[in-house]
């Protein structure tokens, strides 16, 4: 039996990389697990095949957009009953200096990387609020703790450090709220 046995997860960002990987060590610690990405095709190749007797769900989501984030809440209650942990790992990232950097891709990356974890926060919260019971976990980046000449914007978007409280000080309850910084990595 393992340590997430019975427990749902919702993993953003899960078709591939670091949201596949988190998705599953989940599945093998016995969670059930709804994958969510932009990429439709993707995380439903991914869904199928981490997946065993019903395990996992793929769901559509941008991350950026309040009514996918909303559904993404509601289709992942539907399947799993209850969300016990939901990953925040969705992420984008480009490179280029900021003299070279147009206001669309800022607000791309801003919005994927921050705007994301808010949406998502806020729509997951209020069913853990009510459970009295939950985890949000912000995956960010060691570049959210200084800046690299290539990718500032990114820096900048990756400070979910100060956003992990709002969980757990949100009402007296035993909610938890982390944030990991993970290094570079190679995954599948």
């Amino acid at each position: 039996m393992g340590r997430f046995e019975g427990r749902g997860v919702v993993v953003t960002g899960a078709a591939q990389g670091m949201g596949r990987a988190i998705s599953e060590a989940f599945l093998a610690e016995g969670a059930r697990v709804v994958l969510a990405d932009l990429n439709e095709e993707g995380v439903a190749a991914t869904a199928e095949e981490l997946g065993r007797d019903g395990n996992t769900f793929a769901v559509r989501c941008d991350v950026t957009n309040s009514d996918d984030v909303r559904n993404l809440v509601t289709a992942s209650l539907d399947q799993l009953g209850a969300v016990d942990v939901f990953v925040n790992n969705a992420g984008t990232i480009t490179m280029r200096r900021v003299v070279e950097l147009g206001e669309d891709e800022w607000d791309m990356v801003m919005d994927v990387n921050a705007k994301g974890v808010f949406l998502c926060t806020r729509a997951i919260l209020p069913h853990m609020l009510d459970r009295k019971s939950g985890a949000i976990v912000n995956i960010a980046s060691q570049a959210g703790k200084r800046g690299y000449k290539l990718f500032a914007h990114y820096c900048r978007s990756d400070g979910c450090r100060g956003f992990r409280w709002v969980a757990s000080r949100s009402r007296n309850t035993s909610l938890a709220s982390r944030c990991s910084l993970p290094r570079t990595m190679r995954v599948k």
